[in-house]
């Protein structure tokens, strides 16, 4: 998922590049924050109303204290995924890129004021989620 996440980031960061703002950084603990995030909401089927106390929850588990920015993006898998690509790039950057269209999203994504980032994925048989945390 490494890859995934470096092209995630690179267009965050050239999207931040459009309006002046410096890139941001990835953060391990952030990522698996991330991670554990994107679990629970795929767990749960909340990915539309996600629980930001739960958020908190885990993010005191992995150590974080600055306060994070959640955005969560899913697309839907299709019936013939079987195309060899195990990582589910193609579908994780759909997720991803239906982020950039999305006014409130892009309000994040560009903060001045965020310098970190951490991405996290999760996936079953018929969605792929990616959550991404901005400190």
């Amino acid at each position: 998922m490494r890859k995934v996440r470096r092209e995630i980031v690179k267009t965050i960061n050239d999207f931040r590049a459009r309006f002046g703002r410096k890139q941001l950084h990835i953060d391990h603990y952030t990522n698996e924050a991330a991670f554990e995030y994107a679990t629970y909401l795929l767990k749960e089927r909340s990915w539309d109303a996600p629980d930001e106390s739960v958020l908190d929850e885990i993010c005191q588990h992995v150590k974080i204290i600055q306060k994070q920015k959640a955005i969560v993006g899913y697309s839907h898998l299709d019936d013939d995924n079987a195309n060899g690509d195990y990582t589910k790039m193609d579908e994780f950057m759909d997720a991803h890129g239906l982020l950039l269209e999305m006014q409130n999203e892009m309000q994040i994504l560009s903060d001045p004021n965020a310098t970190h980032i951490g991405v996290g994925f999760a996936e079953d048989s018929t969605k792929v989620l990616v959550v991404e945390l901005l400190s």
